[in-house]
């Protein structure tokens, strides 16, 4: 399977995610208290490919007989590239039976592997109870110039100051049409027939038989929660561009299906700071969307490091390199690469 952003500009077509191989995502997790003795849940790291936490989760459920309640992430990751996160399961798990539930769920490109078992404990984890995610991603279709330019941007600026902007895939499957938002919108606006249209053309799982709000009520409450999220990505984002364009010297970028938004000329007191928009917040008891504040780290740091300039195997003629950092829980690894990227090679910081 090949799944690619294609970033089309005057200088530089590079790709990321060409591969899943390209895109290896490690969670950071805040681990829970581990007790031999309290075997109520069992504790795993998860690895997958080409599956959301979401449908992980589900064919965890599923295969388990157990409820949307029984399994919990601290994080949610998307289905592109390899990822890694723990995950607890309101099951004592044998050895058996995570040997069975590999061997049913292997695959080349596509698969969920219980890597190991970590332990067990009295509770389950907790939503967004994680520091973070390390990445190893590769960026392709470079020319030898872009790629070095990028690898001597990076030993200048190895404290890398990013804005906190949602990325494609907060607003829909690789490839798009990238319309979740709509969903969301339509929810908060308690328009339920008009989100379940939305939702037929997003290529999302749409439960059998079901239309309008009762579609949504048989899906898991935690996805009907992230359409109500990604309304307020798309918010989030419009609001912060222009609090960069009024509040900064800035460049204005284009990042497809996106739009144009704005990123501050890198200096060394480019600040950090909350921000604040008007928003929602999905009610999963009332299943009802609530108006909220929603406060968020506007510009954070990161170390970034490139490296490894090769010879593209995919690509030919072109080369490619290694990017690779920590971020923190909720920002997006591939926004960040782009503006690390779109600065370092269209920007004004040298």
């Amino acid at each position: 399977m090949v799944i690619c952003i294609i970033m089309v500009r005057k200088k530089c077509d590079f790709k990321v995610k060409t591969i899943n191989n390209d895109f290896l995502v490690t969670e950071v997790p805040l681990l829970p208290n581990f007790d031999p003795l309290a075997k109520k849940y069992t504790y795993v790291w998860l690895k997958k490919s080409n599956y959301t936490t979401f449908e992980a989760i589900e064919k965890i459920k599923d295969y388990f007989g157990l409820d949307f309640s029984d399994v919990a992430a601290e994080g949610l990751k998307d289905e592109d590239g390899i990822t890694e996160q723990i995950i607890s399961i309101k099951k004592k798990l044998s050895k058996k039976a995570v040997t069975d539930f590999n061997a049913a769920h292997a695959g080349d490109d596509t698969f969920i592997i219980i890597d190991r078992v970590m332990g067990f404990g009295s509770e389950p984890v907790a939503a967004k109870s994680l520091f973070g995610n390390t990445f190893r991603i590769v960026v392709r279709n470079l020319t030898d110039d872009e790629a070095n330019r990028i690898v001597d941007f990076t030993k200048k600026h190895k404290f890398f100051p990013f804005v906190n902007y949602y990325d494609n895939q907060r607003f829909g499957l690789p490839g798009g049409p990238y319309i979740t938002h709509f969903i969301g919108k339509a929810i908060c606006e308690g328009d339920w027939d008009g989100a379940f249209e939305v939702l037929k053309k997003t290529g999302n799982k749409i439960p059998e038989g079901k239309t309008g709000k009762a579609a949504f009520e048989a899906l898991n409450p935690g996805q009907v929660g992230f359409f109500v999220s990604a309304y307020n990505s798309y918010l989030w984002n419009i609001a912060v561009s222009k609090h960069i364009k009024d509040s900064f010297k800035s460049k204005e970028y284009d990042f497809p299906d996106l739009g144009e938004l704005h990123l501050p000329i890198i200096t060394e007191s480019t600040p950090s700071s909350p921000f604040m928009i008007n928003g929602y917040r999905f009610n999963k008891e009332t299943f009802v969307a609530e108006e909220a504040k929603i406060f968020r780290d506007m510009i954070l740091p990161t170390v970034v490091f490139a490296k490894d300039i090769k010879d593209d195997e995919i690509f030919a003629g072109k080369k490619r390199i290694l990017l690779t950092y920590f971020i923190f829980t909720g920002c997006y690894a591939t926004m960040v690469a782009k503006q690390i990227i779109k600065t370092a090679l269209e920007g004004e910081n040298d």
